[in-house]
């Protein structure tokens, strides 16, 4: 069972996440990505339910370790989950920036934007170095 290494948000305090979540079906912008990421946050603090669901399926699911034969193949499998992380960080910025700029002109807040870049470098939930480097271009 995965124990996750976040504080288990029990007591509904998590802020940003509930923020996007709200102002993302307020102002009708899609989010899938932060939802996603929101709802297992969320399912992170049920851990005796995940226990129990843990104990139910004997344990861990079955993993199929690479073999010999397939070892030429896990280097490509490894950069393709590098890379589909990559898109995920880059989908949940890019919905984050949407959901602040239609915030942004919505109540006439003047949001500075290299700002939020820079938050997120210096990271909240996500740590984005990279991710940041690319858009710092163009705010």
């Amino acid at each position: 069972m995965v124990e996750d290494k976040v504080v288990q948000d029990v007591d509904g305090t998590e802020g940003t996440g509930i923020w996007y979540q709200l102002e993302a079906v307020r102002l009708h912008i899609p989010a899938p990505s932060l939802t996603t990421a929101h709802s297992v946050r969320l399912a992170s603090a049920f851990r005796v339910d995940r226990k129990i669901i843990h104990e139910a399926f004997g344990g861990q699911f079955p993993v199929q370790k690479w073999s010999e034969a397939k070892s030429d193949r896990k280097a490509a499998v490894l950069e393709s989950l590098r890379k589909a992380v990559y898109a995920v960080f880059l989908a949940s910025f890019v919905e984050g920036l949407n959901i602040i700029n239609k915030a942004d002109k919505a109540n006439h807040w003047s949001v500075n934007y290299s700002d939020v870049v820079q938050i997120g470098r210096d990271g909240c939930i996500i740590r984005a170095d990279y991710i940041t480097d690319i858009l710092a271009e163009h705010f």
